[in-house]
């Protein structure tokens, strides 16, 4: 049985993390998405703990974090997918303008 439950749970994060890492890495933020995506950030992750630096984590490491919030907080897969973006675009373009995560 046990087994059972860690081969579930690696086939669901593997699926989950096959919806939500966007596959080119070309894919952008339309200027509506990427308000969609901040006010996710801050209000549905910020609900529950501070914002955390996704730069400070490794990009596997951060994949496995956003697939266990993104179910916590009941995002749909389009909702976590935005999410995703947003924060991958975090990662690479720095968080001017943006909300300063601890």
């Amino acid at each position: 049985m046990r087994r059972f439950v860690i081969l579930g749970s690696i086939v669901l994060t593997a699926l989950t993390l096959a919806v939500i890492v966007p596959g080119s890495g070309n894919e952008r933020l339309s200027a509506s998405d990427r308000a969609e995506a901040k006010a996710l950030y801050e209000t549905r992750c910020a609900a529950c703990h501070h914002l955390y630096d996704p730069t400070k984590y490794a990009e596997d490491e951060w994949g496995l974090w956003m697939t266990r919030m993104s179910r916590k907080a009941r995002l749909d897969p389009h909702r976590t997918k935005l999410l995703n973006l947003y924060l991958k675009s975090l990662r690479t373009e720095g968080f001017a303008g943006n909300p300063t995560p601890l």
